[in-house]
């Protein structure tokens, strides 16, 4: 942003790029940033069960999910298509995520999924300084909203948390006009 000389940027992030805002965020500050908007955050506050955070995912579930992945990811991603977009979406638009997906280096998916599944964002969550828009669809399979977009919410001083009746993960295609339009709005704020 600095090279670019990019200010007063809003920052949007889906899934797991919420993550990355809030590490960016720690790491160069928030000077060149005015807002940021997650939209089905994954991956925070905290995935991992610890002794701290008791309602997370047993660490063996997760090695057993990331062994399923990374063991036949095309397959994976069909079996999770309908939860990911929710019944109704068209085959083109699962076809066209896929392969998007399965274009994407598996070791590369591996590591970014170990990582954040490991990684405890809430305290810089509670330090993020800048006005945080947090849209969540209560049908969320890929990041449920009571593990993820609501406690991040939560710890995220002053954030505001939409959320989307019906909406699963993929909300960029089943709600787009709401969410371009919640972009929007927020992003003039």
């Amino acid at each position: 942003m600095q090279s670019l000389s990019l200010e007063n940027v809003t920052l949007v992030g889906h899934s797991f790029a919420s993550g990355e805002i809030v590490r960016y965020l720690s790491r160069h500050g928030t000077d060149r940033v005015a807002r940021v908007i997650m939209v089905s955050p994954a991956a925070i506050p905290f995935l991992l069960r610890t002794t701290d955070n008791p309602g997370g995912i047993d660490s063996a579930a997760i090695e057993q999910a990331r062994r399923a992945f990374l063991g036949d990811f095309p397959g994976w991603a069909e079996a999770n298509a309908e939860p990911y977009f929710g019944p109704g979406t068209s085959r083109a638009v699962i076809d066209w995520t896929i392969g998007m997906m399965t274009r994407t280096s598996l070791q590369a998916a591996g590591e970014l999924n170990r990582i954040q599944m490991s990684t405890d964002f809430r305290p810089e969550l509670a330090r993020i300084e800048v006005p945080t828009l947090i849209i969540h669809g209560d049908k969320d399979a890929s990041a449920p909203l009571e593990l993820t977009g609501r406690p991040a919410a939560a710890l995220i001083p002053g954030a505001r948390l939409e959320v989307y009746e019906g909406g699963p993960h993929g909300l960029y295609f089943t709600h787009k006009e709401r969410l371009n339009q919640d972009l929007a709005c927020f992003a003039r704020e």
